[in-house]
């Protein structure tokens, strides 16, 4: 058994596994008796990928407090093994709902709102097309803004979403958008390795 690909949803995680099969592994079932190292997506998201196991490293200088636990001092190893048989099928219409955020910053101020205006890129990897962009301006009851399917090609087609995610600190993902196109399988691959190796 072999992990082929890793995708980072809201409180688990989805995993391709080399017989084919998709499954979530949900933290909150697998730590149900102890306390959940992986808890927080920042300290989820920041693991070693290999075909053989996943790897939550110690980070040190870092502080992450959960119930009086610094969770970048925890290290965990779990094998493919362990990952399928704490793991669950997931359902078509779940695979289509599995999400991450790549980028999210606010921008305020700007001409639009002083305290509130920020952009985001989501990546859905079970859907097509994958990338969900947004903003949202002044947040709460008045929000404003909106969100937008893309596609790679539609990504690429014009420079105000290249602008979009330069100014979200998107810089890295436009450079993987540019470089594998649409190599879907390939892209989405690099983009989890990103995220795995740069979240703090």
């Amino acid at each position: 058994m072999e992990i082929k690909q890793l995708y980072f949803n809201s409180n688990e995680l989805v995993i391709a596994f080399s017989n084919g099969d998709i499954r979530q592994f949900d933290t909150r079932e697998y730590f149900k008796d102890s306390v959940n190292l992986l808890v927080l997506p920042q300290r989820r998201r920041r693991v070693d990928i290999s075909a053989t196991q996943l790897h939550w490293p110690k980070v040190p200088g870092q502080t992450l407090l959960w119930r009086e636990t610094n969770l970048w001092d925890c290290e965990l190893t779990l094998s493919a093994e362990q990952l399928y048989q704490h793991s669950q099928p997931i359902s078509a219409n779940d695979l289509e709902r599995v999400n991450c955020y790549l980028v999210h910053k606010n921008i305020a101020p700007t001409k639009e709102d002083a305290k509130h205006h920020v952009l985001y890129a989501m990546l859905y990897p079970f859907n097509d097309p994958c990338f969900l962009f947004g903003e949202s301006i002044h947040g709460g009851m008045g929000d404003r803004g909106g969100a937008t399917w893309l596609s790679v090609e539609e990504i690429m087609a014009k420079d105000y979403w290249r602008q979009h995610l330069l100014q979200a600190d998107g810089e890295w993902l436009y450079r993987l958008i540019v470089d594998y196109g649409t190599q879907t399988d390939k892209l989405i691959g690099h983009i989890m390795t990103h995220i795995s190796q740069h979240t703090i």
